[in-house]
This record gives structure tokens, sequence and C-alpha cells, in this order.
């Protein structure tokens, strides 16, 4: 397999940032554009970073998908992740804030259902959503109670 593609990149890149000439990076993608990507190293780079997951974050990731499995959030109807009592008790500007929070919240879950279901239980990414997941609903949850079930 051929790793010519990223011989040197982080070298020349790095000099560049010294001497802070953007130019260079320009003169790297010339350089590697008509270079190939065999199949094999496109897999490569597209599979998670191996990382055992922490217990306080698998934890939480048990509950989401216990979630998911018990149906209790459906990953293609954000309102299943909203906790109603709560949330309609809340002022009109506080809904639009939770409401675009809940886009987000269920977009990650969906990633998170996904590098699970691939196998990928334990990987960097996984991790980094589970966490995402966590401080994007405790931004609300902090100041307005349990909105969300996640």
């Amino acid at each position: 397999m051929d790793n010519s593609i990223f011989d040197n990149i982080g070298d020349e890149l790095n000099t560049s940032k010294e001497k802070k000439n953007p130019v260079i990076y320009h003169k790297i993608i010339e350089e590697h554009k008509e270079k190939e990507i065999t199949s094999d190293m496109q897999e490569r780079l597209n599979k998670p970073l191996e990382k055992e997951v922490k217990p306080k974050y698998r934890d939480y990731l048990k509950f989401i998908l216990d979630l998911i499995e018990r149906k209790e959030i459906d990953l293609y109807r954000p309102d299943t992740f909203i906790n109603k009592d709560i949330y309609n008790d809340l002022r009109p500007e506080i809904k639009s804030k939770a409401d675009i929070t809940l886009v987000n919240i269920t977009n990650m879950v969906r990633q998170l259902n996904y590098l699970y279901e691939k196998g990928e239980e334990n990987s960097f990414q996984l991790e980094n959503l589970v966490d995402n997941i966590w401080y994007t609903k405790e931004r609300i949850e902090q100041v307005h109670g349990d909105v969300y079930k996640v």
C-alpha cells in the first residue's frame, strides 16, 4: 500500500505554521490532489479511533440505548426526546432554545446509535458523542429542569 500521500505533510505544515505562510497549504494540496486514495486506505481513514470508553460514558450510553430499545425515544421523531410536563411549562423563548438544542441532540443520538450498531462501542468518536450529548442537554437543563429524556 502506498502511503506517500501522508509522507512529510506534518513536517511541512508545522514549518509553515512557524513561518505563518499560508501559501504552503495550497502548495501541499496542489501536490497531492492527483494522488489516488486506495479503498484500503479509505477504509482505514474512516475507521473510528479505538479507545476504551470510560465507565461514566458507558453508563450514559447504556441509558440512551435502553431508551431506544424500549421505544421511549424514536430516532426520527425529536418530539419523543422531550419530557412534555416540563417542556410545556417553559416560556416561549426558552422553548425555542430547547427546540434548537433538541435537533442537535437527536442528530447526535442517531450518530451514536449508528456507531454502536456498527460495533464501534470502544471508540473515541462514541465517547465524544456521549460527552457532547450530555453537555448539550445540560446547557438547557441546568436552568430549566429535566427537559429531555436522554
